[in-house]
C-alpha cells in the first residue's frame, strides 16, 4: 500500500503547482459565475459538502507541492497549504458578496471552506507521516 501511495504522489512539484493553480481557477469560476438553481437536486447542505471537498482538494494539492519544494519542512508545508486555502476561501466569499449580484457570501460557506482546507491539510500530513514511518 505504501508503494502505491508513493507512486501516485510521484509527480513533479511543478505538476502539483500547476494543478493547484488550475483548481484555484475552477473554484474562482464556479464561485463567481452566475448561479443556476435547480430544484431537482434539493439535498440539504449539499453545497457545504461541495465547498468542503473543493477546498480539501485545493489544500491537498498545495500541501503536496510545498512538501516537494525543498524550502519547507512537513509542518510548515501543511500549515502554509492550510493558510493559503483558508484565506482564499474567505476572499472568495467576500468577492461573492461584493462583485456578484445574484450570489452572497455566507459564513457557513466560510466554515465549510475552512473545514475542507483543514481536512485536505491533515490528509497530506497523515499520508506523509505514514510514508516517512519505518517498517
Amino acid at each position: 500500500m505504501r508503494q502505491l501511495i508513493k507512486r501516485s504522489l510521484g509527480g513533479s512539484k511543478e505538476l502539483y503547482l500547476f494543478s493547484s493553480v488550475i483548481w484555484m481557477g475552477v473554484i474562482t469560476i464556479l464561485s463567481l459565475a452566475p448561479l443556476e438553481t435547480s430544484s431537482e437536486w434539493d439535498i440539504p447542505y449539499s453545497d457545504k459538502v461541495v465547498h468542503g471537498v473543493f477546498y480539501a482538494v485545493f489544500s491537498a494539492l498545495l500541501g503536496i507541492y510545498f512538501l516537494k519544494a525543498p524550502l519547507f519542512r512537513k509542518k510548515g508545508a501543511v500549515f502554509l497549504s492550510f493558510s493559503i486555502s483558508a484565506i482564499y476561501g474567505i476572499v472568495i466569499e467576500v468577492l461573492q458578496d461584493t462583485l456578484t449580484e445574484d450570489r452572497q457570501g455566507e459564513w457557513t460557506d466560510v466554515l465549510a471552506n475552512l473545514l475542507g482546507s483543514l481536512l485536505g491539510s491533515l490528509i497530506v500530513y497523515q499520508v506523509e507521516k505514514g510514508l516517512g514511518a519505518k517498517k
